[in-house]
């Protein structure tokens, strides 16, 4: 199985803890010398300097001026901060600052601090030559009941599954909104790697997706059991 680390840039989505595996995987790469770039198709949180002490917040054409002018080994870049968050730029506009930088990672949409969502028609936000597409998703969403407390939008989540609301969130469920032909996989580029990472206790949820019907298109699932544990390649 090709690595995560191998790929020029990777976009994440899904739930979960999509900023933690962000800067985990930005902080391989820099750690191995290789000039990184952090951003956001949406927004995220303004990183600690624990995750990244660089973040430079510009217009796009002074943002890419700048990358030139001073490279860095690892930065996040935004076009501007509001209400404590860092908002990004568009799709493409993130997908060309690959040429001033050997990695790119792009968080792609957002799910509201749940670790599971449905995607609304808007999203994600990939850019269509995107190599490599991680959808992250909690396993503690397992066994909760399904609705906004426990799933990002819930009533879609529920139209794709066919789980109603309330009842609790199954493995198979996860596995059929990610991989289902309306559900997540419907937004992967054609030409994109597509990976899961399951973070927390998997609770069934790995075997569910490697025995979907669509489990032909996934490069891969790895388990993340701890924020600061290493990525376990499964079910490959």
């Amino acid at each position: 199985m090709k690595l995560l680390l191998d790929y020029p840039d990777i976009w994440l989505i899904g739930g979960g803890g999509k900023t933690t595996l962000m800067f985990k995987l930005a902080a391989a790469w820099a750690t191995r010398g290789e000039r990184t770039i952090c951003t956001t198709t949406t927004k995220i949180w303004v990183p600690t300097p624990d995750q990244c002490a660089d973040l430079r917040v510009d217009s796009f054409s002074e943002i890419l001026a700048g990358l030139h002018d001073r490279p860095a080994p690892m930065v996040t870049v935004a076009d501007r901060i509001e209400n404590g968050k860092c908002l990004g730029f568009p799709a493409e506009e993130a997908f060309s600052l690959k040429t001033v930088c050997q990695r790119l990672i792009v968080e792609a949409d957002g799910s509201a601090g749940r670790p599971v969502k449905a995607h609304a028609a808007h999203e994600p936000q990939i850019a269509a030559d995107a190599a490599c597409v991680v959808a992250v998703v909690g396993g503690w969403c397992v066994g909760t009941p399904l609705n906004a407390e426990s799933v990002h939008r819930p009533e879609r989540f529920s139209a794709i599954s066919g789980r109603q609301m309330g009842e609790s969130v199954t493995a198979t469920d996860v596995a059929g909104v990610i991989l289902g032909d309306n559900g997540w996989l419907s937004s992967i580029p054609a030409g994109a790697a597509f990976y899961v990472v399951v973070t927390g206790h998997d609770r069934g949820i790995a075997s569910a997706l490697a025995g979907h019907a669509n489990a032909g298109r996934l490069a891969g699932i790895y388990r993340c059991p701890r924020a600061d544990g290493p990525l376990q390649a499964c079910c490959s």
